[in-house]
């Protein structure tokens, strides 16, 4: 575990994939669980060392549901959960033959 500061935390959400903020670079945001009026994301960052962080919060998922971004409610610093790349491979399903495939 590691921390960072609410006012970093705040410019990496508002921020684009590629920026650099202090120490921290946004390399991307995840969406996970959707439930019933949230879902959960997280903001990954790498830090100077190359290391994967995580910043974990919640979206509301209508109007009435306000987002729950931890750095916003009082909490500073905030923690970071330490994360490690692992590459997927997915197989896609679509209308049209590959190309150089079967028709």
């Amino acid at each position: 575990m590691t921390t960072i500061s609410a006012e970093h935390a705040e410019e990496l959400f508002e921020s684009s994939d590629g920026e650099v903020v202090g120490p921290w670079t946004r390399v991307t945001e995840v969406a996970h669980e959707a439930r019933r009026w949230m879902q959960g994301h997280s903001l990954i960052l790498r830090d100077e060392a190359g290391a994967h962080w995580s910043l974990d919060y919640d979206l509301g998922l209508t109007e009435e549901q306000p987002h729950e971004l931890p750095w916003r409610n009082g909490v500073d610093p905030v923690e970071l959960a330490r994360v490690w790349p692992h590459e997927v491979v997915r197989v896609e399903y679509r209308t049209t033959p590959p190309a150089g495939g079967p028709s």
